[in-house]
């Protein structure tokens, strides 16, 4: 029998400081909006980058946040809100 994993390795998992939400929609019924509505709703404490495109180039919001383009043109390192 093994000993139990000390808990530091698993916070980044459980506890990341930020999160992307890949096809993240202004509908709450869709997936990428049921994503996005419970981070928000739950009070999720780190950042939060929602990714979609489309409404990133119409200027538009994304449940109150900011949208990025494709994922790959989103920063390292970022940290907002």
């Amino acid at each position: 029998m093994s000993a139990p994993l000390p808990a530091a390795p698993l916070a980044p998992l459980l506890s990341p400081a930020a999160t992307a939400v890949i096809g993240a929609s202004r509908n709450r019924a869709k997936v990428g909006g049921m994503v996005l509505a419970n981070l928000l709703d739950a009070g999720y404490r780190g950042s939060i980058l929602p990714v979609n495109p489309a409404a990133a180039g119409a200027g538009e919001t994304v449940q109150g946040l900011t949208p990025w383009p494709p994922a790959a043109t989103c920063p390292t390192g970022w940290t907002w809100r």
